[in-house]
């Protein structure tokens, strides 16, 4: 019973030491580089708006075949931005 516990203080002690690790506060304030992630209803897709060089994207990743589209771009320098998706069917996706 006695090393249950003193494997459960390591642990901890351990464990303490990993989150004690600072952050770097830029992390915190700046824009994310994806928002919006939605799963298709039938569960095959994930459509997520990333942040590009030139404004923003829609991609719909096929996880099960492993594929990555392109289904809309924003271009920054037209003053464009995808603010929201959502799928109306298991094809058919809505920004």
């Amino acid at each position: 019973m006695r090393w249950i516990v003193r494997a459960a203080a390591a642990a901890l002690a351990l464990a303490g030491q990993a989150f004690a690790q600072p952050i770097d506060a830029s992390l915190l304030i700046r824009e994310p580089d994806a928002h919006g992630a939605e799963i298709s209803p039938n569960g095959q897709f994930v459509s997520v708006i990333q942040r590009t060089e030139d404004g923003e994207a829609l991609n719909i990743f096929d996880w099960r075949a492993g594929t990555v589209q392109t289904a809309l771009i924003a271009p920054r320098e037209r003053g464009l931005s995808i603010v929201w998706s959502n799928w109306k069917s298991d094809n058919r996706l809505v920004a």
